[in-house]
């Protein structure tokens, strides 16, 4: 029976996801898995796990990871983001804003390498792996654009509620035992468009009015796919001494709420009967509630011994293409930026109680904010950060002899710091200046079982 299990495994994502797909509609991308990692482990090693990327994590890091998969395994879990950010003016005019509310998310993961024999021969099978990684929230403070740029709010952080779920879903195939190449969709944006008609009737000499509006919307899921290879140099009597992967992912933007609204008024004098219709005012409305710019990552897996990891993920992202809600783009434009990521984690025997491994990680990038300094009328706040974790995994016996296979408890913490940015809004005529910055909070927890 143990060949079919894969099978169930895959088949449980897809049910899954089928029970999901109508939050779609609601969904923002939001840079989600960018901002805060994918599981713990990648968490708590910096968010660099594309070089070391071998489990479902893979399919958001580098689908190509994917290839080198061993059995399957399930990961379910839970990650909280609580942001503690400021705007403040000065003078103080009332208008100074305090921290965003949290965020709680559900995490699953499920991985198999495929081995289907009793269904596909092991020529095909022996090759593939599958992937696919989940999050999903009720609500996520993060990305969300408003369609004026003039009103200071943080780019990544504001008090905006918009609904979320992350899904990337990968296929690898093993082309040598050295060389792998996949890729994945992301299928959590969704385009909403909204279009609203509103009739207004003004009555005189009495100025009653009477307004009714209509709105059709209508919204589909997009999908965004993710491209990556990887290289592995065998040393030290192991084929995995070194990693090499390269990745390309598109951008990702939801748009929400789009459209056209139309005016339509019509003024009744209530002793004649008489109307006088005036003229139709439209306008289009262009709601941007998510965004992810393209990117290139190059990244290196070093085992330096099968108990001692290192990743180092170099990363540069096309922040110049990004348009406000406007569709114009920002004044100054944004600037593409790079970022290097760097993570550690080391494994130790323990053997006390049914806990037979202890693994602690740790991991720190800088992240360089694409947004210029914005001293005219425009106000997209967004400081550089400094982003640092630490975690700790767990890899004990079934006590009940239940699953018969290790099981993983991982858990991690993260902290965004953002450097506190000041403007002086020299050019801005309603704006005084402001100082913004504050702290981002991030704890992950998964059960990992293997099948």
């Amino acid at each position: 029976m143990k060949p079919v299990l894969p099978l169930r495994l895959v088949a449980a994502a897809i049910f899954v996801f089928a029970v999901l797909a109508p939050a779609l509609v609601h969904a923002g991308a939001d840079g989600l898995f960018e901002e805060y990692g994918v599981s713990p482990r990648d968490t708590a090693m910096g968010n660099a796990g594309a070089g070391l990327a071998n489990d479902y994590t893979a399919a958001y890091y580098d689908p190509a990871g994917l290839g080198f998969l061993h059995g399957s395994h399930l990961s379910l879990g839970y990650r909280g983001v609580y942001p503690y950010t400021f705007i403040h003016f000065n003078p103080s005019n009332g208008h100074n804003l305090g921290q965003s509310p949290s965020t709680d998310l559900f995490l699953l993961g499920l991985s198999s390498d495929l081995k289907f024999r009793r269904i596909v021969s092991p020529r095909i099978t022996d090759r593939l792996g599958f992937g696919m990684a989940l999050a999903f929230s009720q609500y996520m403070k993060s990305f969300t654009l408003f369609a004026d740029p003039n009103t200071p709010y943080l780019f990544r952080y504001t008090d905006r509620p918009v609904s979320l779920m992350s899904v990337y879903m990968g296929l690898a195939v093993r082309i040598f035992s050295w060389f792998s190449f996949g890729g994945s969709m992301c299928l959590a944006p969704s385009e909403t468009y909204a279009d609203v008609i509103a009739h207004t009737n003004i009555y005189v000499p009495s100025f009653r009015n009477e307004t009714h509006q209509g709105m059709a919307t209508r919204a589909w899921t997009k999908v965004v796919p993710v491209l990556g290879a990887m290289f592995r140099a065998p040393a030290m009597g192991r084929d995995d001494y070194l990693q090499l992967g390269l990745v390309w992912r598109d951008e990702v933007y939801t748009i929400d709420g789009s459209g056209e609204v139309t005016s339509v008024t019509r003024i009744v004098f209530e002793k004649t009967g008489e109307t006088i219709t005036v003229p139709n005012t439209t306008f289009a409305l262009h709601q941007l509630s998510g965004y992810s710019p393209m990117q290139f990552t190059a990244a290196l897996g070093w085992n330096v011994t099968p108990r001692v990891h290192l990743a180092v993920d170099g990363i540069w992202k096309r922040w110049s293409m990004w348009l406000d809600g406007d569709e114009n783009q920002p004044n100054p434009p944004f600037k593409d930026t790079f970022q290097v990521r760097l993570g550690y984690e080391q494994e130790t025997q323990i053997n006390w109680a049914w806990i037979h491994d202890l693994i602690v990680r740790a991991g720190y990038y800088y992240e360089p904010s694409p947004v210029p300094d914005m001293n005219g009328r425009m106000n997209i706040l967004d400081p550089d950060k400094h982003v640092g974790s630490v975690g700790a995994g767990f890899r004990f016996a079934d006590p009940l002899d239940i699953i018969l296979t290790p099981i993983q408890f991982d858990l991690a913490y993260q902290l965004h710091w953002l450097v506190e940015e000041r403007l002086s809004n020299n050019h801005d005529p309603v704006y005084p200046p402001l100082t913004a910055g504050g702290q981002v909070h991030n704890f992950a927890a998964t059960m990992n079982f293997e099948f």
